[in-house]
């Protein structure tokens, strides 16, 4: 089975992430606009702990009933604002990523289809297949979801911690205590997940490429009695891939583990601590509240982190992975119509050309070499010789007719050359078109053996001994 080639790159998850630019540029509007939306939403949950601070140092310590129910209102309308604020941010960004995924697909399809042979002869279907669908989805899911949440939640933490700095800067900065380890945490995180999230991604590829070639040769499969052969390649495979799954889940769950308890542990800390202050009298019970309250609205942004930064490692490799296959440059097609060449050209010529094709090795002899050929328009000529010599080679390097009259030679306009030998996307020849086969100059010629090789090969008017006559394309103007 055909592995695609392992290619690591040194590139960080945002250089990798910042090759999108060119497919989210035309909706940037729309999502910085969803941006703002959820950090204004944001800031609307970090109000209501300030309305709680009013309540209980306002109407509740002055037993007054009618302003509890005001306090319960104003957390009502906040409430119902935010989740408005954040459902607006969704309809806002669902129907322009979803036409970005769409034009990353489209773009990849339309590249694949100009790559030569001998990319997807080295390349396994399910390796396309896999950049061309979970790749996609995993960039689009991260546009959606992670990459405005790691805006809004860092813009929420920062105007949190003003907030609890404001409220009481001791409690504060027991809250703070954790931010320096938490952050070589996620350091550490990002490394090693990286690499783990690559390999799933490329035995995804593997596993889908053996399930598409199961199905699509399933005839062969089951006539050659393969399919308990190819059932074990699935279920080692299966196999590999879940435990490479398994070990991005215990990545994720240390990560998530850790950054879930040692903020707990500082906000009991700053419980005990502020309970102290309350009790000594230098603190209000409203300030308290409001400072728990706050800890625990920034709970979420806080452990949303490394589910996010996982989303995001995963994301930055789809990405390499896109453009692994958007990198490979395309194969040259015929050559460029020259603009202004004059109707009176002399049609195609071939002189000293030799072909191969572009998946050969760059050593190994040509399978046509040293061939002139002159049609001149309109002739009609016929390539003739004995089967397995090269006519449909030859055929092949001038068939694709571009249009306006000029010659193909061996330097780029006489024809189209890879290291110095033609393409099997032929030479460009102007005003031809096929008609009935003759021999021009009724010359025949027995085949010599030199298969191909050498001047006149594959030449207009040779003719073959055992595999008969063989009438090729037809040039007129």
């Amino acid at each position: 089975m055909p592995k695609m080639p392992a290619e690591r790159t040194d590139r960080s998850a945002v250089r990798s992430l910042l090759r999108l630019w060119p497919y989210v540029r035309p909706v940037r509007v729309r999502l910085f606009t969803a941006a703002f939306v959820a950090i204004l939403a944001s800031c609307l949950s970090l109000v209501i702990p300030l309305v709680l601070k009013w309540m209980v140092d306002g109407p509740v310590a002055d037993r007054d009933p009618g302003g509890v129910w005001l306090g319960a209102l104003y957390l009502l309308l906040l409430g119902i604002a935010e989740a408005l604020l954040f459902g607006f941010r969704r309809w806002l960004v669902a129907r322009p990523l979803a036409g970005v995924e769409a034009a990353m697909r489209a773009d990849l399809f339309r590249h694949l289809q100009r790559l030569p042979v001998a990319f997807h002869d080295r390349w396994a279907s399910g390796q396309l297949l896999s950049r061309g669908t979970t790749d996609l989805m995993l960039l689009r899911m991260f546009l959606a979801f992670p990459l405005t949440f790691l805006v809004v939640n860092t813009a929420t933490i920062l105007i949190g911690f003003v907030l609890l700095f404001v409220q009481d800067w001791t409690l504060g900065l027991v809250l703070l205590a954790p931010a320096v380890p938490l952050i070589i945490l996620c350091s550490l995180f990002e490394t090693k997940y990286s690499v783990v999230a690559r390999r799933a991604q490329d035995q995804v590829g593997d596993l889908t490429t053996v399930v598409e070639e199961s199905v699509l040769g399933i005839r062969i499969v089951k006539g050659f009695g393969r399919h308990r052969s190819q059932a074990r390649a699935f279920k080692v495979l299966a196999h590999r891939l879940r435990d490479t799954e398994l070990g991005k889940a215990r990545l994720l769950a240390g990560i998530w583990a850790l950054i879930t308890a040692i903020p707990e542990l500082a906000i009991g800390a700053a419980l005990v601590l502020g309970t102290i202050q309350v009790a000594d009298g230098t603190l209000s019970a409203g300030t308290l509240v409001a400072f728990l309250s706050t800890a625990l609205a920034l709970r979420w942004p806080v452990e949303s982190i490394g589910f996010l930064l996982a989303m995001s490692q995963e994301a930055a490799t789809a990405t390499d992975r896109y453009f692994e296959v958007m990198d490979v440059v395309e194969e040259r097609g015929a050559a460029a119509v020259r603009e202004g060449a004059p109707a009176t050209a002399q049609g195609m010529v071939f002189e000293g050309v030799a072909f191969r094709y572009p998946d050969a090795d760059p050593d190994s002899p040509p399978v046509l070499s040293g061939i002139d050929l002159h049609i001149r328009p309109g002739e009609t000529l016929a390539l003739a010789r004995g089967y397995g010599v090269g006519q449909d080679d030859a055929d092949g390097a001038g068939a694709p007719a571009a249009r306006g009259d000029r010659r193909a030679d061996h330097a780029g306009r006489r024809g189209h050359r890879h290291d110095g030998a033609l393409a099997a996307a032929g030479a460009g020849v102007g005003g031809v078109r096929g008609a009935d086969a003759v021999l021009r100059d009724g010359r025949r010629e027995r085949d010599d053996g030199r298969g191909g090789r050498g001047r006149g090969a594959g030449a207009p008017g040779a003719v073959g001994g055992s595999g008969g006559l063989r009438a090729r394309a037809a040039a007129r103007s």
